[in-house]
């Protein structure tokens, strides 16, 4: 199959949701093999690294991604408490797939919620002592899978490289989706620093 045939294909189908209304299939500017390359390596990195992680986050600590990223985001918040309509923007999660994440952390007692100390209406998302437990347990060993798998593999030119890449399509996308104001702050995985942050207990 020669390279970009599969976007050619796809576009084809000039009925299809989201078919810019009005472009004939002539002026659609397919992907060359160098861009058919870059998107599909792409494609396939993200899929089959954050893929992997997740099962041996699941394994190492009995986390699954969703537990690890709300866990990140509680934690490093100031008082290990963050309000419920916050986190879930940061995540850019709908509110019913927060509440029914964080009634699962709750049974499990990874999590509480409180009302909003000021007297707003809503809940604070509060970290429980388990719950601080079980990330400092689960974060350094998805540090080192993540370096293993990741970091250590590229050279600090080619990090440097995909940081900036990164930074120019984030900034798009800020641009794009930003007005309305339901752009969720990017997921930041435990590992950005050069050390951890190791936590005290309360």
């Amino acid at each position: 199959m020669r390279a970009g045939s599969l976007e050619r294909r796809a576009g084809d189908m000039s009925t299809s949701p989201g078919y810019p209304p009005g472009v004939a299939m002539e002026q659609v500017p397919w992907l060359n093999e160098q861009e058919t390359r870059a998107w599909r390596g792409f494609h396939a990195l993200r899929s089959q690294l954050l893929s992997h992680l997740g099962r041996q986050l699941l394994a190492d600590s009995g986390l699954s991604a969703a537990d690890f990223e709300v866990l990140v985001f509680v934690s490093e918040a100031p008082s290990k408490r963050i309000r419920a309509v916050e986190l879930g923007r940061r995540l850019g999660w709908e509110k019913s797939r927060l509440s029914k994440q964080v009634t699962r952390m709750e049974a499990r007692g990874l999590l509480r919620r409180e009302q909003c100390g000021s007297g707003a209406r809503g809940a604070d998302i509060v970290l429980t002592t388990e719950g601080w437990r079980v990330i400092s347990a689960a974060a350094p060993v998805h540090l080192l899978e993540i370096r293993r798998l990741f970091i250590d593999l590229l050279t600090p030119d080619q990090l440097d490289a995909l940081a900036a890449i990164a930074e120019v399509v984030l900034a798009h996308l800020d641009e794009e989706e930003g007005e309305d104001g339901t752009r969720s702050q990017p997921v930041s995985p435990v590992g950005v620093e050069e050390e951890p942050r190791r936590p005290r207990p309360r």
